[in-house]
């Protein structure tokens, strides 16, 4: 929560006018150290959810070439920078069953680290899918080369180690915590693959995944796979509403300042309920077209409140678009968000786009709607 703060109020100072040149690189180092605390953050929390066995793997169909494409496109800003190039050999022709998010989460840190410690050359990322015979199992190779600075032999092993890198320095020269491979090769165990790297200094790197995955029978499968639970149908298009104000119900000061001054910022005109109960209480006056609603307050929480909110709705009334807005990020989470009553769900700390994006998904700004 505190980090949604930092990020939303560097965004808004980063676009203000009037700033000198010296305070624009303040703003930008400020939203480099914000990036790399985040990432931090976020990969503490996997190895917390790793040594707890808190993390599950999902089994749902996906797009390998789609996965691909999305970190090689996200990395290519960071490539096009250092004048190297990127990019990909090979495909895979079948859907797969397996773990998206956490298969993307591999590929992003490997792809990651190549442009990150790659200063001339290239980096690619090599797909090899050999289907099994009289299976519908598939045999995946993953490999990401590089032309960077390489690791000495001797210690290749100690990459894998947590908070490890291959020399002390590198933490000064490149960044990263030493977090990213070994969450990587956990994730990889966890999905009955493995990791392995061949480099040599000054030479480059080749860190290679193998895994074998099945495959979706389009013939005969056509129902979600049980570990995956379907969500209910989301809303796409405004309610039938001619509301055009916002209700942020938010507890959380800091956030409650970077919403308003997006809000304000994108044209729309809102009203602000610290809690619950407040929002409940605004809801029985007056009419919004979108509730943003934070699940985690005191006394009655989000979800409690959209399903007093719903069942009022149902004893008769005007449908409101609420969506959920949680720090937790985590596997089920947009689930419980729909579950209770919700028609979409932000995660935190959100970018300024995401937050304008899904206010645009439901409602138009009040000034657009005097047009």
């Amino acid at each position: 929560t505190p980090m949604n703060a930092v990020v939303g109020l560097a965004n808004i100072l980063s676009t203000s006018a009037g700033l000198t040149a010296a305070q624009r690189e303040y703003v930008s180092t400020l939203q480099v150290s914000e990036e790399q605390l985040l990432q931090l953050i976020n990969d503490l929390l996997d190895v917390s959810r790793i040594e707890s066995h808190g993390l599950h793997l999902e089994a749902i169909p996906f797009d390998l070439n789609r996965i691909v494409q999305e970190v090689v496109s996200i990395n290519g800003v960071s490539a096009r920078e250092k004048h190297i190039t990127i990019g990909t050999r090979g495909n895979c022709a079948q859907q797969l069953i397996g773990d998206p998010l956490r298969i993307k989460q591999v590929i992003m840190n490997l792809v990651g680290n190549a442009v990150k410690f790659t200063e001339e050359g290239s980096v690619n990322v090599n797909i090899f899918c050999t289907p099994r015979i009289g299976s519908r199992m598939v045999d995946l190779m993953m490999a990401v080369e590089d032309t960077g600075i390489g690791i000495d032999p001797s210690k290749v092993s100690a990459i894998f180690g947590k908070f490890s890198q291959a020399e002390t320095s590198t933490t000064r020269r490149f960044g990263g915590s030493g977090l990213g491979l070994s969450i990587a090769k956990t994730l990889v165990e966890l999905m009955g693959g493995q990791i392995t790297v061949n480099s040599m200094p000054g030479k480059g790197s080749c860190f290679t995944v193998t895994l074998a995955l099945p495959t979706v029978n389009i013939e005969k499968e056509s129902v979600t796979p049980k570990s995956s639970k379907p969500l209910k149908a989301v809303m796409s298009v405004p309610a039938s509403t001619t509301a055009t104000k916002v209700l942020l119900v938010e507890d959380y000061h800091a956030n409650v300042l970077v919403a308003t001054m997006l809000l304000q910022n994108y044209g729309y005109a809102y009203e602000l309920a610290s809690s619950g109960e407040e929002a409940i209480k605004k809801l029985e006056a007056e009419e919004f077209a979108v509730v943003l609603m934070d699940v985690q307050m005191p006394q009655m929480n989000g979800y409690q409140a959209t399903a007093v909110i719903r069942e009022r709705e149902a004893a008769g009334g005007k449908r409101t678009t609420i969506v959920g807005m949680t720090a937790h990020a985590l596997k089920g989470d947009r689930e419980r968000c729909i579950d209770a009553g919700m028609d979409d769900y932000i995660a935190k700390p959100f970018r300024p786009e995401t937050l304008k994006g899904m206010l645009e998904k439901y409602c138009a700004p009040a000034n657009a709607q005097a047009d």
